[in-house]
């Protein structure tokens, strides 16, 4: 099923700050110091935004929130869950290639060692930096929740850039006057997911 355009709602994320003009003109590299932490701090509200955004007015609809939940079948090993979701999908004719998945799991999957030996399980700290989950190339980021992931076809998805971020100082009521500056990042963004069905929400609960 090809999703409505109207799901496609685009959102204005913006993070903020105020400073004191004399600081910013008297501290040598402030300036671009701040845009960058407030670069970085859009970059986050905007994965948790794209991640689990709830389509209420003005947010995007998130890639778990439109998700179908999994039900894990046979096993109860999660990092199986998320194999066999993958199966799932290309059953459906899908080509999975990606799971997103907090950093913590990724980290439990990595160390997880066999009760016998005692040995690493997926060859635990020596193993190469993002090494795939059966076959799906893994995407650590904080905008998941803990003890969830999202197995999908990046096919099936699009991000609607309307505005790319930008940075802009201004004031406020009175700041003028009390010589600050706000400074505001922000950025336009839709989602559109044209195939619902190609986005599996798996739990990693034991």
């Amino acid at each position: 099923m090809i999703a409505d355009w109207d799901e496609a709602s685009i959102a204005t994320i913006a993070v903020h700050t105020t400073a004191s003009k004399q600081v910013l003109d008297d501290v040598q590299g402030l300036v671009e110091a701040v845009q960058l932490l407030l670069r970085y701090k859009l970059a986050n509200k905007t994965d948790i935004e794209l991640m689990t955004g709830n389509g209420a007015q003005f947010h995007i609809k998130g890639l778990l929130t439109q998700a179908t939940a999994f039900i894990g079948g046979s096993t109860n090993k999660p990092v199986d869950r998320i194999g066999r979701a993958a199966a799932m999908l290309a059953s459906q004719g899908y080509s999975p290639n990606v799971v997103f998945i907090n950093p913590l799991d990724y980290f439990d999957f990595a160390s997880e060692r066999s009760a016998g030996d005692g040995q690493y399980v997926a060859g635990g700290w020596s193993r190469p930096t993002n090494s795939p989950i059966y076959e799906l190339t893994p995407v650590r980021t904080m905008a998941v929740p803990v003890g969830q992931s999202l197995v999908t076809d990046t096919a099936v998805l699009k991000v609607l850039m309307r505005e790319r971020p930008n940075i802009q100082f201004g004031w406020v009521n009175d700041q003028f006057t009390r010589n600050l500056v706000t400074i505001l990042a922000e950025l336009r963004l839709g989602l559109l997911a044209l195939d619902p069905k190609a986005l599996l929400k798996v739990s990693l609960a034991a």
